[in-house]
């Protein structure tokens, strides 16, 4: 298992899910030799409106994980991350082993100790890591909302309330000089500002795309508003052949 684990918020099957991965772990392991996945799921026993576990129930699911965790060989699993969602969460493993039976072994002793009902199932995948990859790796969506809720992170941390609007600049990255003019058109109807043009290319370089595009607009940014916009502006990009590549803003301690 890699060092960098992180989470975020989704939708599956129209139901709110939180997403916690490792998101390195292919960078730490050869995904060959780790072929079967194994998926442990446990039935919440007190979840909310939302079908999440309360405070107190999300500390004995850590435990529950961290005692497996405690007791598998390291070498043959790899915990890769667990999905949380109407009132179940999934633990997700990958193994060398073609009969998980330690993984089951220990799971079900350890999950039968703290009371909870649950059930162990594999995944014919067509690809290596199919699951790992298109299911639980997140999307570009995804993805910008881990940066938002990092950079929010950071300004919190310099004293920032998060509570007045102010301006936030946005950096979007292009290859065709009349789709950034059609961009630039368009966006401007949402009230943003064109703040400058600069080119990517550089000798020691070799950018996919040729052209950063810097635009602004005075927003909030707490994380439902900034989620907001750069969803907004992800998809923008995207109608005109751009890729969204995030947004920096100054701090306001007030």
């Amino acid at each position: 298992m890699s060092e960098y684990w992180n989470a975020y918020f989704s939708f599956i099957d129209d139901k709110p899910a939180t997403v916690v991965l490792d998101m390195e772990v292919t960078e730490e392991v050869n995904i060959e030799d780790y072929p079967t996945i194994v998926c442990i799921k446990l039935q919440l026993k007190n979840p909310d409106e939302r079908g999440f576990p309360s405070k107190h129930e999300l500390k004995v699911l850590e435990k529950v994980n961290k005692e497996i965790e405690k007791r598998i060989n390291p070498k043959l699993y790899l915990n890769v991350g667990r999905v949380t969602t109407d009132g179940f969460r999934e633990l997700v493993y990958y193994t060398s082993e073609q009969d998980p039976k330690m993984l089951i072994e220990v799971a079900e002793q350890i999950i039968v100790a703290n009371n909870y009902a649950f059930g162990v199932y594999g995944m014919d995948e067509e690809e290596l890591w199919e699951y790992y990859f298109e299911f639980l790796y997140p999307n570009q969506y995804h993805l910008q909302h881990i940066s938002n809720a990092e950079l929010i992170e950071q300004l919190k941390r310099s004293g920032d309330k998060l509570k007045l609007p102010r301006k936030v600049e946005h950096f979007i990255l292009f290859n065709d000089e009349i789709k950034i003019n059609e961009f630039i058109n368009e966006i401007a109807k949402e009230g943003f500002n064109f703040e400058g043009k600069y080119s990517n290319i550089d000798e020691d370089l070799d950018e996919e795309y040729e052209f950063t595009v810097r635009i602004s607009r005075e927003d909030h940014v707490d994380v439902d508003s900034i989620d907001e916009l750069t969803d907004f502006l992800i998809e923008a990009s995207e109608h005109f052949g751009g890729h969204y590549d995030g947004w920096e803003t100054l701090v306001i301690k007030k």
